[in-house]
């Protein structure tokens, strides 16, 4: 079978699409099936031939859809299955094409679950979109929950996240967990948190979504949802197969379950809070030096999902302080092969050379959770 996995062109500058894209892509070749990334209508009819004379499936796997409907409208016309990647809960009876959703309305459930176990009296939710992605999906679910909170909600509409964090900073309201909308916005608010109360993580518990590479090597690490992104690749590529065994089958509608990861920022039990409007804070410029210089954990996520083992040695060897010859010793590689993988690292944050790329993983990762985790020495 050929899937056409359509996407957008730019899909490898935002982490999650690329870590969507990069499970189907192992799915595909674990299946032994046929790849086509195509990045547009007019670019998918270059394969009519192929297409036509083959199985085919489609599969569309964009960024944001705000409306399946017309996505699926414009491929309806090409003669095979298509399964669209939503990755959000929408009305299965107003949807005659076959998709995958994750459950978001279970997401939030194991959350304040969460919260409840741990006796939180005040969550807020932190940097939520109104318009775009999952968050829509979010902010209804934690409504329609109704554990009993005020509801406090601080929202990013139009990707304008330093807004949202002086809008939490101002609140007069003792809050004691942060529920944000995905983990690198939460990785860059601890930033901010350190720089207001060092004893934060004893008074506030946060929860983001979609379990960052990231998220589990800082301190404390972070609690999370699984992102399905795995499973709901196994998931699209099954309905493929589905529709084209049966025939009598019009669409296929598949909900992936995700799973709370509990970490150390969710661990304090009876958490007093932090009243941030009567904080002693840092001035509006050096929040926003923080937040700025914070958003170098997108780069950092998407070097950690392009690293295999020996990139991961590489930089730990790094890390803790290793010269390149004794890298080479211990990785048993060319000095080629390591000045060429250090040069990616140093590409993909963007700095100068390698000790300024080493410096902002060290101030990120924690090196013992780097090494427990990968079994390094």
């Amino acid at each position: 079978m050929i899937i056409y996995l359509i996407t957008t062109k730019n899909y490898k500058d935002n982490s999650w699409i690329e870590n969507r894209i990069s499970c189907y892509k192992k799915e595909i070749a674990r299946k032994r099936m046929t790849l086509r990334v195509i990045f547009s209508k007019d670019e998918l009819l270059k394969y009519k031939n192929e297409y036509e004379k083959n199985e085919a499936c489609i599969i569309l796997a964009l960024i944001n859809i705000k409306n399946p409907n017309e996505i699926y409208k414009e491929y309806e016309e090409f003669p095979m299955p298509k399964v669209i990647d939503f990755h959000h809960n929408h009305d299965i009876f107003s949807n005659e094409f076959s998709y995958i959703a994750t459950d978001v309305f279970d997401s939030m459930r194991q959350v304040l679950d969460v919260l409840k176990k741990h006796n939180c009296k005040q969550p807020a939710l932190f940097a939520m979109s109104s318009l775009t992605g999952r968050d829509p999906y979010r902010i209804s679910a934690y409504k329609k929950l109704n554990y009993g909170y005020k509801e406090l909600i601080f929202y990013d509409n139009g990707y304008n996240y330093l807004k949202a964090v002086k809008e939490l900073l101002n609140c007069n309201t003792r809050i004691d967990a942060l529920i944000c909308s995905n983990d690198l916005h939460a990785i860059r608010l601890i930033k901010v948190l350190k720089a207001i109360d060092e004893k934060w993580a004893n008074k506030v518990l946060i929860i983001s979504f979609f379990d960052a590479k990231l998220a589990s090597l800082i301190t404390p690490s972070l609690s999370t949802t699984s992102s399905g992104f795995e499973q709901g690749a196994k998931e699209a590529i099954k309905i493929c197969e589905e529709l084209w065994k049966n025939k009598n089958v019009s669409a296929i509608h598949k909900f992936i379950q995700t799973d709370l990861i509990e970490r150390e920022s969710s661990m304090i039990y009876n958490p007093e809070g932090i009243n941030f409007d009567i904080c002693k804070k840092p001035t509006d410029k050096k929040i926003k030096e923080i937040v700025e210089y914070a958003y170098i954990s997108n780069k950092i996520e998407k070097l950690l999902l392009n690293c295999d083992d020996l990139d991961i040695k590489i930089i730990y060897y790094l890390m803790i302080g290793y010269k390149i010859k004794d890298i080479q010793r211990l990785t048993y590689c060319s000095l080629s092969t390591i000045n060429y993988r250090i040069k990616k690292y140093i590409n993909t944050l963007e700095c100068n050379n390698h000790k300024e790329a080493i410096d902002i993983l060290n101030d990120f990762i924690d090196i013992n959770k780097l090494r427990d985790k990968n079994n390094l020495k």
